[in-house]
């Protein structure tokens, strides 16, 4: 009784350390997706500059 009792508490244990590695791997990734989010709406950003001045551009030879 007392071994099934202690596989339990290792597994439950194990479990719950492979769970908070994968939160920790979700939160990296969250990390990454955030600043992939933020690099995209930078250049976003610039490429409409860029057609704005091209339009202005053409539109003034």
């Amino acid at each position: 009784m007392l071994y099934i009792i202690l596989l339990f508490v290792f597994v439950v244990v194990y479990l719950m350390m492979l769970m908070r590695r994968q939160k920790e791997k979700m939160s990296e990734i969250k990390i990454q997706i955030d600043q992939l989010q933020a690099q995209h709406d930078r250049l976003q950003k610039e490429r409409d500059q860029l057609q704005c001045l091209g339009i202005w551009y053409f539109r003034h030879i």
